[in-house]
């Protein structure tokens, strides 16, 4: 087959290393690249070649389905979701609980996940470290309130095929 030209009906271009002619029983590999797409995809690659004046065809579909890595973190302090000053009153002395609510919001299990707060020095999430699609975990945190007003932040990560998702929140 002499002339032969490999497209996709969704790419622009697809790269066959410049080559243009099969001799019987032989094959070539052509590549093509993209992003990925949430939701469900298909494209259809289409190879014509040519032979003493008659055009060949044969195609061939391809489909995935696109999903997202997400997480969510949702910080209270003392039960109060205090994402805004001055957030509840507490006494000098006083105790702070925190508390960690953190969602998997994507469509792909994480793994890895760790809760951190950036003035706190340890977040105790019980040993778990994955959470499947919409599952929920808490983790907590105490303290002693400090005179004035306070912030800190917490932040949950997670890992979907060497993405890291990050998720903050005060």
């Amino acid at each position: 087959l002499s002339n032969i030209q490999v497209t996709d009906d969704k790419v622009s271009t697809v790269n066959c290393g410049g080559k243009t002619t099969l001799a019987v029983n032989e094959t070539m590999t052509c590549t093509a690249s993209g992003t990925a797409t949430a939701g469900p995809y298909k494209n259809v690659g289409t190879a014509t070649g040519e032979y003493a004046g008659t055009t060949v065809t044969a195609n061939d579909p391809a489909n995935y389905f696109g999903v997202r890595a997400s997480i969510s973190i949702v910080k209270s302090v003392n039960g109060d979701d205090a994402n805004t000053a001055p957030g509840p009153y507490i006494l000098v002395g006083g105790a702070t609980n925190w508390t960690y609510l953190v969602t998997n919001t994507g469509g792909v299990t994480l793994s890895n996940i760790t809760v951190t707060d950036d003035k706190v020095s340890t977040v105790n999430c019980n040993g778990k470290t994955t959470l499947a699609v919409n599952e929920t975990m808490t983790c907590t945190a105490s303290g002693t309130a400090t005179a004035g007003q306070y912030k800190n932040v917490g932040t949950a990560r997670g890992d979907y095929a060497g993405t890291t998702v990050t998720a903050s929140d005060p």
